[in-house]
């Protein structure tokens, strides 16, 4: 049968109450010394005291000395052996917090990349919709760049009256940058994913993949490191030999990105 484990933090929680115990154990012995040391010493330490102190209450006092300081060597005895048994309780407590710390982590990141594989395909769906309806609208405005009006007083709205609902430019659609056309979501998103998480590039089709890749590949052979900060800046970052992974999760990026 398997043995129940007990949690660190719980265990740790009982060994400091034993361990207090034990150290308010040793006080107690200790203080019950000295006070049976102190009263053997005041008999023995003046001669009227020896002389009249009868041999009954110097052998009681003589008694209580030995016991007492037999009771604070076996406390402290037990004191030990509990320090040699359960170790350091404050290193534990670090350790333990350190564990725990790492364990949040690793949570907080599977969660995150969780949340990030149910996202992508939404968000690949969205660039599509975002590509195709700028399309349109292009389309529509090269079609009728202008309002005309028919011999049967139709009037024909410049761009078919269609309106942009879309997201700004710069986030789906490419814009022009000082580092060419780019898009928030091709150029920045979907690269550091590559980057960081590249199992999730599976979500995307082959050639696709090949197309990102190829950009992340560009940028490296170049020794440079892109990414989109606030509204429609650009910043461009010299690697010097620093991998892409370091960079695209450094201060560099944070503070772009207003995380620092």
């Amino acid at each position: 049968m398997k043995t129940p484990t007990i949690d660190p933090r719980a265990a740790l929680a009982i060994d400091t109450v034993e361990r207090k115990r034990l150290e308010a154990a040793v006080q107690a012995a200790t203080a019950a010394r000295l006070s049976a040391h102190a009263a053997v010493g005041q008999i023995i330490g003046d001669p009227l005291t020896a002389a009249s102190t009868s041999d009954t209450r110097a052998s009681a006092a003589k008694a209580t000395l030995v016991a007492a300081h037999a009771a604070q060597t076996k406390a402290a005895a037990e004191l030990g052996a509990h320090q040699t048994a359960t170790g350091d309780l404050a290193e534990r407590a670090l350790e333990i917090a350190g564990r725990e710390e790492i364990e949040a982590q690793k949570q907080f990141q599977a969660s995150y990349v969780q949340s990030l594989r149910e996202d992508l395909p939404v968000l690949l769906k969205l660039q599509r919709s975002e590509l195709a309806r700028h399309a349109q609208l292009k389309e529509a405005h090269s079609r009728w760049p202008e309002d005309r009006t028919l011999p049967d007083g139709t009037v024909l709205r410049r761009g078919a009256g269609l309106v942009s609902v879309g997201l700004p430019p710069g986030i789906f659609i490419p814009i022009d940058t000082p580092i060419g056309r780019r898009s928030a979501f091709e150029d920045d998103l979907l690269r550091t994913v590559a980057i960081l998480y590249p199992a999730l590039m599976d979500m995307l089709p082959q050639e696709r993949v090949a197309r990102v890749l190829a950009a992340v590949e560009a940028a490296r052979s170049k020794g440079v490191t892109y990414f989109a900060g606030r509204a429609d800046r650009w910043h461009l970052v010299e690697n010097r030999g620093v991998d892409q992974a370091k960079l695209l999760t450094g201060r560099a990026r944070r503070e772009v990105r207003d995380l620092a």
